[in-house]
């Protein structure tokens, strides 16, 4: 699926960079602090959040993955139902960051 970069931008989110999948692009978002949700997933092209949450894992990106009622982007409603909520704490990304960068030495 294509990342819908105007979508991205209007919930204030950076602009995929033309090398970012699915994958790389939500990497970097968690990366910058920023918690993303399956309706923010949906809204900006990308189909199904939960089937990426164990590639993730895969990369050793260590995240938190909770289930909240999450306003839809397409609706403006909020659903009974949780969705799946993606984030990092600082402790990770700065985790992440120095493992990451101790590989590379």
């Amino acid at each position: 699926m294509i990342i819908h970069i105007d979508k991205c931008l209007e919930l204030g989110l950076p602009e995929p960079k033309p090398y970012d999948n699915q994958l790389t692009y939500i990497k970097r978002l968690l990366l910058l602090g920023f918690s993303f949700n399956t309706h923010m997933a949906r809204y900006c092209g990308i189909g199904n959040l939960h089937s990426l949450v164990n590639p993730l894992r895969k990369k050793g990106i260590e995240f938190i993955k909770e289930k909240s009622l999450v306003k839809c982007l397409f609706t403006g409603k909020t659903y009974p139902y949780p969705v799946i909520v993606l984030k990092m704490s600082p402790e990770q990304i700065t985790y992440y960051k120095n493992t990451k960068t101790a590989k590379k030495d």
